[in-house]
């Protein structure tokens, strides 16, 4: 007789319920996974594109100007560097919105394939994306002095500003929505970082009295008057937004500028591969398929098939919770691959 140390068959039960546990939402409503308790996986298998329909963007980076001037090996590098940026920051930006599994990868020497899974209007994700988010803090220039003469966001107003910003977004640790105590408005709260809080504190000390403008995008959002020395390193963006212009700024900030403006090149809807009565009809299919496996397992191999089949269907369970737990998304390649371990498992047993 074959003996297993309890050790053994307890770590064996545990992975098996753990696999049962993380897979069951799969099998289940997504209305009645929401109400489960606090304790308990919820999570599903994400659906890709090809399942599920989305968004396709094909996004081109301009780099016209970072390569002015230059040539050859120099020009190919800065043009590198900055798409290997973009990359990055459009990640984040995607994160911070909550889109589930994005598919983001380079196309090309300046193109950047984005696939948005679910997503079947991206005119807010379009907006993000296409905003390069620059942001700086400048002094209002003399008069008779150089300026840079910016227009403000609203209004005609134009701001003659000193030529260099004392105070860039690069310094910029946090950027949360937040509203103003007194009256409602919402506003940006900002955080910097070390160095970016040591200079903010010498400029508001240095310049009270004078207004110091924020400036994003090459428009001026707010010109305040510093009032007092700033030295805890936050404040406060303000500038007729609502919640949700408010709520977009500081999601850009918190990701980072682009190196470069980024383009849409082409957008598309698309529609999963299979329609939703086919992707019913495969599921049935799959589940009488699985079935007349399991029936003539027990009906050749009887009690051994038995076992066998509680093999592959407790292999099935810890595959699909695998995925789930960890947020993999499934295509139909994927399911391909599930069928195929069906028949893989089947044969080991």
């Amino acid at each position: 007789m074959v003996y297993f140390p309890k050790w053994k068959v307890a770590l064996v039960l545990v992975v098996c319920l753990l696999g049962v546990a993380y897979s069951l939402p799969n099998f289940l409503p997504k209305s009645l996974t929401e109400s489960l308790p606090g304790g308990l996986p919820s999570q599903q298998v994400n659906l890709g594109l090809d399942l599920q329909g989305g968004s396709h963007l094909l996004l081109k980076v301009d780099t016209d100007d970072l390569t002015r001037g230059k040539s050859g090996r120099e020009k190919a590098e800065i043009r590198d560097d900055a798409v290997a940026r973009s990359l990055e920051v459009v990640r984040r930006r995607l994160n911070e919105t909550g889109v589930v599994e994005p598919l983001i990868v380079r196309q090309g020497d300046e193109g950047i394939v984005v696939q948005l899974p679910g997503v079947t209007d991206p005119e807010r994700i379009k907006t993000l994306l296409g905003r390069t988010a620059k942001l700086s803090f400048h002094l209002l220039a003399e008069p008779g002095t150089p300026a840079r003469r910016l227009p403000a966001s609203e209004g005609d107003r134009v701001y003659p500003l000193k030529p260099l910003p004392l105070l860039d977004g690069g310094n910029l640790e946090d950027a949360r929505l937040g509203f103003e105590p007194r009256t409602g408005q919402p506003v940006v709260n900002f955080q910097l970082d070390n160095e970016g809080a040591r200079k903010f504190a010498e400029i508001t000390t240095h310049h009270v009295g004078d207004p110091f403008a924020v400036v994003l995008d090459g428009k001026v959002i707010t010109a305040p008057v510093i009032r007092s020395p700033i030295t805890a390193g936050r404040g406060q963006i303000s500038g007729g937004f609502d919640a949700r212009e408010a709520g977009d700024l500081a999601l850009l900030l918190r990701a980072g500028a682009l190196p470069a403006p980024l383009e849409v090149v082409e957008q598309r809807t698309v529609g999963p591969d299979l329609g939703g009565d086919q992707i019913r009809m495969g599921v049935a299919t799959g589940l009488i398929g699985a079935a007349l496996v399991l029936a003539f397992m027990v009906l050749a191999y009887r009690r051994w098939g038995l076992i066998a089949n509680t093999a592959l269907v407790i292999n099935l369970g810890l595959v699909i919770g695998l995925l789930a737990s960890l947020g993999a998304t499934l295509t139909l390649p994927g399911i391909a691959g599930l069928i195929l371990s069906v028949g893989m498992a089947v044969d080991a047993n």
